[in-house]
């Protein structure tokens, strides 16, 4: 299977590492850029195929990857429908906020698309991405898609009408973590442990409660309990956060990144 990737950026790259990590040969992967510097970076960083144009890419993929910025997706489809009806590749989108009617439009009548969400952890190859498709992907069609999803991370398919509430738990969720570690560090900081200790602690404690509630058929809520010994120092310190309300603070944060999606795919 031949995955070309229109943009070399650094969603692309993540992708790419990715792929090549798995097994996927350089003749496999290709990329092309209008910024012929960033295509050749990425062919010295992980080995692929630098093709010679966007049509050249085309034509020698089986899948084609979207990978430009959102506001560049009419300009570096504007020529290229020929080209897609010639070849007929699968083509994945990763253009944030760019719903599949939209991407119809650009790429012309009778492609087969799937729109994917994916988020900052590709870049460490632990992406969450979400996926969905147009009526004419068929299910070999999906299993293509989320198998070079999950080159990189892990990957659930929804409903597209389910994708701005996904864009907060995975896509924006980064932010929100970073924020609730940053203070935890600064905690650590103020207590006198030293700044890059502080930050590796706080960032293997998070990554070891993650793992466990991905391995576990429990709620986050259920570990709470658990974790809390009565008269214990964890007690102590959820019962501030639930005094501080941080439950509502997060949900009330997500919501607000629902309905910006929201608006910004009505834009649309």
């Amino acid at each position: 299977m031949h995955i070309g990737f229109l943009g070399a950026g650094n969603m692309a790259g993540a992708m790419i590492r990715g792929l090549r990590a798995k097994g996927h040969t350089a003749s496999d992967v290709a990329a092309f850029d209008v910024n012929a510097d960033k295509s050749a970076a990425l062919n010295a960083d992980c080995g692929l195929t630098v093709a010679a144009s966007a049509a050249d890419l085309i034509s020698r993929s089986d899948v084609v990857v979207l990978a430009v910025k959102p506001q560049m997706l009419k300009e570096a489809l504007a020529d290229l429908q020929p080209a897609l009806a010639s070849a007929d590749p699968l083509i994945i989108s990763i253009a944030a906020g760019t719903p599949l009617k939209t991407l119809s439009a650009l790429c012309g009548d009778g492609r087969r698309i799937v729109r994917v969400m994916p988020n900052l952890n590709a870049t460490v190859g632990e992406a969450m991405s979400a996926f969905c498709g147009n009526a004419l992907v068929t299910d070999s069609d999906f299993e293509t898609a989320e198998a070079i999803l999950c080159a990189f991370g892990k990957a659930v398919r929804l409903p597209e009408e389910q994708f701005s509430a996904y864009s907060a738990l995975a896509g924006c969720s980064p932010a929100y973590s970073m924020l609730y570690m940053d203070a935890l560090v600064s905690a650590g900081v103020e207590a006198g442990i030293d700044p890059a200790i502080a930050k590796s602690v706080v960032a293997q404690a998070v990554l070891g409660t993650a793992k466990l509630l991905a391995a576990s058929p429990d709620s986050p809520e259920t570990w709470v309990e658990r974790v809390c010994s009565p008269g214990g120092t964890t007690i102590e310190g959820v019962k501030v956060l639930r005094a501080e309300n941080v439950g509502n603070a997060v949900k009330a944060a997500a919501e607000a990144s629902i309905r910006r999606d929201e608006e910004l795919a009505k834009a649309h």
